[in-house]
């Protein structure tokens, strides 16, 4: 960069160093490419790639859950946010960064953007929110450590006001989710 690089460069996907940065969690290649960018760091946070993701949803899909003084998610979405990212833009799919690091399992940068004002109630083009989501994964885990993560990230990412111990309602109309499925099981053994 001190040799005049352009960092505002993307690749025929439409990512730049910093959609990279962002998806390897690296926090210093974060902090260096937002202050090169200077005033246009507010803009570049949210430029979308060819899958419509901006840096941010990059790190909730792909940041590791495990941080180290190099990386770190929730620190790398911290900067963006703090740049101004968007913390509710969502990718072609639908997914915002909630809903992508809820499938990511990340429960610390599920966390962070709660705290920074994520939406609960918002669903992708499947329909699903960021709880039932996780609910939907929690068909197939059945590691113990696992199962309490994904349940762990259901209860933080139900919509305000949700009863806790009802499925969400993405999880019983969309027919989705392993609350609606054990439901539907209940009721099938009931009928035995």
């Amino acid at each position: 960069m001190a040799a005049g690089a352009d960092v505002t460069l993307k690749d025929s996907q439409g990512a730049s160093a910093l959609t990279f940065a962002a998806e390897a969690a690296h926090v210093e290649a974060v902090r260096l490419l937002l202050g090169a960018l200077g005033a246009a760091a507010a803009v570049a946070v949210d430029q979308r790639d060819s899958e419509g993701q901006t840096p941010l949803a990059r790190v909730a899909q792909f940041g590791p859950v495990a941080s180290t003084s190099d990386v770190d998610a929730v620190a790398v979405a911290s900067l963006l946010l703090d740049a101004g990212a968007d913390v509710n833009m969502a990718d072609n799919d639908g997914d915002t960064p909630l809903i992508l690091a809820a499938k990511a399992r990340n429960v610390p940068l599920v966390q962070r953007l709660l705290a920074r004002g994520a939406a609960t109630d918002t669903t992708n083009n499947d329909f699903h929110t960021a709880a039932a989501a996780a609910e939907a994964a929690l068909v197939s885990v059945t590691d113990a450590s696992e199962r309490a993560t994904l349940e762990r990230i259901v209860a933080l990412c139900r919509p305000d006001g949700e009863d806790a111990a009802k499925p969400t309602a993405t999880a019983t109309a969309g027919g989705g989710g392993a609350v609606g499925a054990n439901l539907a099981r209940r009721k099938r053994q009931k009928k035995r």
